[in-house]
């Protein structure tokens, strides 16, 4: 066990190594000319081509030890989502150490697990989002992911470290990477089992109506291969290698990606290039960044000097994802974000982050499900604080063109805004939790946004809205009464 003069030593370096990456990233970062252009946004959308927006939740952390690689979550977990916080989106996690224990040996009884349990979401009309994961690499360098067979140290040492995030420093940690990207010339085949690992389980899904995609690698890493350079000369490729494998089984799910995590999850902008998307007909990738503002990360809260770093930070990351998001030209899901709730003023970080997204006109999945101090949960499993911020008014499908959308919690307030768009059918819904309107609420409509119907379900609390299709752009309000 570490002493407490280890641990603060150990902190202290982490800020130390955090500045001269941010230093060294002012230095190199250069402006990619795309980044001038429109700044027009795209969305997710489901058959009838209305708008997604997703909210939800990472189930789980706990998946990463567990055994059968499953998360604690049970059913009715999945139906309290649904009905009480209104959630209609999920990031599952999975592993490649499960998916493929043995090389080119798939399990089956791990993916009819996720299959179950994809079923439970299934049943509530939420969206999967199947997310292979990985941390530190893999199981055999203290973390998950990749699978021992295709873990390769060369006898370099690994010790895990306090914060955890340290111990991608560890050379065996880095060696991994190394060999997995093949910077070393030595093991090209490790990428091909990864490819043909997504393959296998975008066959399993790819008539799943419930899965909507699948996220290529949680918080790629470069080895020894650092920022900028990682993201265009071997993140890239590699992801097109999965891109293109993926299409040859599933043209229909979207594909989500990252950038590399270190630098873009406090705020800096991706060297990663523009995708191409093989399926003919428009592209289904999606950006989908991760946010962990440094301040938060070490230990501090949002309160005193320590919030006006994370804002400015804060600030500093949606700056670099409006330019991404012209540079790609693709839907936004922030696939993390999330905080100890026992900081010093973490409720109001977590209203900050939740109005920024919308303002982007992002969807997002908080980190995560799991009971404790990180999630919607207490240690009984009963509904916490977080739960209340999270769970909030918002449109949740729109037919037709977003043009933005506001909740005012001072006021009690939803307003969405929304044009016309051919070939769009449906209804708009609009989720309306009972904790913000325990006495009510109203629509309201101008004289340009009048409804043809309107359908109430106060068992999911949802609204749907048919518009007058005599009208070409639509604005309501959800109300208190």
């Amino acid at each position: 066990m570490k002493s407490k003069k280890g641990r603060l030593r150990l902190k202290r370096i982490s800020v130390y190594l955090s500045i001269w990456v941010l230093v060294v990233a002012v230095f190199f970062i250069q402006v990619d000319p795309v980044l001038a252009q429109s700044n027009q946004m795209r969305y997710i959308t489901d058959e009838q081509g209305r708008a997604l927006i997703l909210h939800g939740l990472n189930t789980a952390s706990s998946s990463k030890d567990a055994v059968d690689g499953m998360p604690w979550v049970k059913q009715k977990d999945v139906e309290r989502e649904a009905k009480v916080l209104g959630f209609n989106f999920v990031r599952f996690l999975i592993f490649w150490s499960h998916i493929e224990p043995k090389p080119g040996v798939y399990n089956e009884q791990y993916l009819d697990r996720v299959a179950e349990r994809v079923k439970w979401y299934q049943d509530q009309g939420m969206f999967v989002l199947l997310d292979m994961h990985q941390d530190l690499y893999g199981p055999a360098t203290s973390g998950n992911g990749a699978p021992a067979w295709a873990t390769y140290t060369d006898g370099l040492p690994v010790e895990y470290q306090t914060p955890w995030a340290l111990t991608y420093l560890q050379p065996g940690v880095i060696r991994a990477f190394d060999h997995f990207w093949n910077v070393t010339n030595k093991h090209p085949e490790l990428e091909d089992h990864y490819v043909k690992a997504w393959k296998h389980v975008a066959n399993r899904f790819k008539d799943h109506p419930a899965v909507i995609g699948y996220d290529l690698m949680n918080e790629p890493y470069g080895g020894r291969v650092i920022w900028p350079f990682f993201e265009p000369l071997e993140l890239k490729p590699m992801y097109e290698r999965v891109i293109n494998g993926i299409r040859q089984i599933d043209k229909k799910r979207w594909i989500f990606f990252e950038p590399q995590a270190f630098g873009p999850n406090q705020g800096l902008t991706t060297t990663l290039p523009s995708l191409q998307d093989p399926r003919g007909g428009e592209s289904r990738l999606v950006y989908a960044p991760h946010l962990y503002p440094l301040s938060l990360e070490i230990g501090g809260g949002y309160s005193g000097v320590t919030k006006e770093l994370v804002r400015f930070a804060v600030n500093n990351w949606k700056n670099s994802r409006q330019d991404e998001i012209a540079k790609f030209r693709t839907p936004f899901v922030v696939g993390e974000f999330g905080l100890n709730i026992t900081s010093p003023g973490a409720m109001d970080y977590v209203d900050d982050v939740l109005a920024m997204i919308d303002q982007l006109g992002g969807s997002w999945a908080y980190w995560s499900s799991d009971p404790g101090s990180w999630g919607p949960y207490d240690e009984d499993g009963n509904l916490n604080e977080l739960a209340s911020h999270l769970s909030r008014p918002y449109p949740r499908a729109i037919a037709g063109e977003p043009i933005n959308w506001h909740y005012d919690m001072t006021k009690r307030v939803l307003s969405v805004k929304w044009k016309k768009k051919e070939r769009v059918t449906g209804s708009t819904d609009v989720f309306i939790p009972l904790e913000d309107y325990p006495r009510g609420w109203e629509l309201v409509e101008n004289d340009t946004s009048k409804h043809s119907s309107i359908d109430w379900d106060e068992h999911t609390r949802i609204l749907k809205i048919t518009p007058d299709p005599k009208q070409s752009e639509y604005m309501i309000q959800i109300k208190p009464k």
